[in-house]
């Protein structure tokens, strides 16, 4: 298990989508992430979506987590990927799952603790005790940081640049991106609805009834 922690000046919103993307591998290639991501099956109720993603490996990390098959180090696999507001759960096919807790702090300011659980191919010894505590900060420091390290960059950029023209319109080629974003701006409404009657009948409440005067009695 690693356990990787991540802090953001950006939007939660923006994070999720982050999370939720698999077609942004691209920004990855320097540490041969995955590639040619194709989104095989996506599902979207009001408070969820579920995507299923087709990706290659090839490389390190390939070779890492013993995902080629004999005589080639590259393989193709399955991500699924559920959100439900506001955590995640991730599973690439028999290799690994992820379960990543995000914490809204502010409007530009977004907190994450996700917990890794892997599938390695290395002897037993060494996946337990103190031995186990050294390898998952060895893993933490040489790959999932610099991972996230190149997220939380891209992520920062994209909300600066809505800071400065939060009017621009943005195009959007993932599906899945798209149903997100109507779950979200969904559950906003909801909210916001649901205040507003708050609001409505608390003042309503507050009112006092009339006082009217009939027949000598107050009523």
């Amino acid at each position: 298990m690693v356990r990787i922690p991540g802090h953001f000046q950006a939007h939660f919103s923006i994070c999720n989508e982050n999370t939720m993307d698999v077609f942004h591998g691209f920004l990855h290639k320097n540490l041969q992430g995955w590639y040619n991501p194709k989104l095989l099956n996506l599902k979207q109720d009001d408070n969820s979506v579920s995507a299923d993603y087709q990706v290659s490996y090839k490389g390190f990390l390939s070779k890492l987590l013993g995902l080629g098959t004999k005589g080639s180090d590259s393989t193709t696999r399955t991500v699924s990927i559920r959100y439900q507001y506001p955590h995640y759960a991730t599973a690439l096919e028999s290799v690994s799952s992820l379960y990543l807790m995000r914490l809204p702090i502010g409007p530009t300011e977004t907190k994450s603790f996700s917990l890794m659980f892997l599938k390695l191919p290395l002897p037993q010894w060494l996946l337990t005790g103190p031995v186990a505590r050294m390898l998952e900060k060895v893993i933490l420091n040489s790959i999932f940081l610099k991972f996230l390290h190149q997220d939380v960059e891209m992520m920062e950029s994209e909300q600066r640049n809505y800071s400065i023209d939060p009017h621009r319109n943005y195009v959007e080629v993932n599906p899945a991106i798209i149903a997100l974003q109507r779950v979200i701006v969904g559950q906003y409404e909801h909210l916001e609805g649901s205040h507003s009657s708050s609001l409505e009948a608390a003042k309503e409440s507050s009112i006092p009834p009339s006082q009217e005067v009939s027949n000598g009695m107050l009523v």
